[in-house]
């Protein structure tokens, strides 16, 4: 259980650090990618497909007119990557004793059209920020829509040592304004599809353990090749049969929650 003992908090700004080395790097040039794959993601169902439109030529122009500098803007370099927003100068946007996640908000929400964004404010919640170990200092948001988190989207924005904004990562998800969030299956049915897969999978006389306290089953959005689809998100244990009596199993499984399909499974013990 020991990836339950982990809260999602601190497990985002744990994440979050590390994606901000990739940043500071990136920004030297000594990395020209940045990818954020969650462990389910790595097995079946990918960051976001759906391509943020370019900005309107007038948007870029906004926002160097407005910040003072000339920005580069660098495309994924495959599916699940991040677009990177990079400053060539000093941006006049300076946390000047102003919190980091205020700052970086009220930034993606002046120019929500660079990341293809609706509405920063409604669509991003903060997940972390403060100092890196490298003097940097970050803001992290994750994705939510209609208060349903997006499995693996995630904004970094990142301010140098003097406190200027020099460098946002986003892989926001677009288009799930069009997506329903009102699941067509229950928990119930949604575990059953769960339970089918293991029986498929691992072994025929696999019985989930009902009376498991930390089960969870999370509605959430999870990106994958050509779409995103709501999905529950469950986390249950199970008992196999072995030679020696019994084992158990802990795993992680994304059942579609229109059509039931399972669209990702892992095992939680690896982790």
């Amino acid at each position: 259980m020991g990836l339950r003992a982990i809260s999602k908090r601190s497990s985002a700004i744990v994440s979050g650090l590390a994606w901000t080395i990739g940043l500071l790097l990136s920004c030297h040039g000594e990395a020209d990618e940045q990818r954020e794959v969650s462990p389910i993601s790595a097995r079946g169902p990918r960051a976001p497909q759906q391509a943020v439109p370019a900005p309107t030529e007038d948007a870029h122009d906004r926002l160097e007119r407005e910040t003072g500098v000339r920005w580069d803007r660098l495309e994924p370099s495959a599916p699940g990557g991040a677009l990177l927003l990079r400053a060539r100068g000093k941006p006049n946007v300076v946390l000047t004793g102003r919190q980091p996640t205020a700052v970086a908000l009220s930034f993606l929400a002046s120019h929500a059209a660079i990341f293809g964004m609706r509405n920063a404010s409604a669509e991003l919640k903060a997940a972390g920020s403060g100092p890196d170990p490298l003097g940097l200092t970050y803001a992290i948001f994750e994705q939510v829509e209609r208060d349903v988190p997006v499995e693996g989207a995630r904004v970094s924005v990142l301010f140098d040592k003097e406190g200027r904004l020099v460098s946002v990562s986003s892989n926001y998800v677009a288009g799930l304004d069009r997506v329903s969030t009102l699941p067509r299956l229950t928990v119930a049915e949604a575990k059953d599809r769960a339970l089918a897969d293991v029986r498929a999978h691992r072994d025929p006389n696999a019985v989930r353990v009902l009376s498991e306290p930390g089960a969870r089953a999370d509605v959430i959005f999870t990106p994958r090749v050509g779409t995103a689809v709501l999905a529950y998100r469950i986390e249950d244990s199970y008992i196999v049969p072995t030679a020696g009596g019994a084992g158990s199993l802990e795993l992680r499984h994304l059942v579609d929650a229109q059509t039931g399909e399972v669209v990702g499974r892992e095992d939680m013990a690896l982790y």
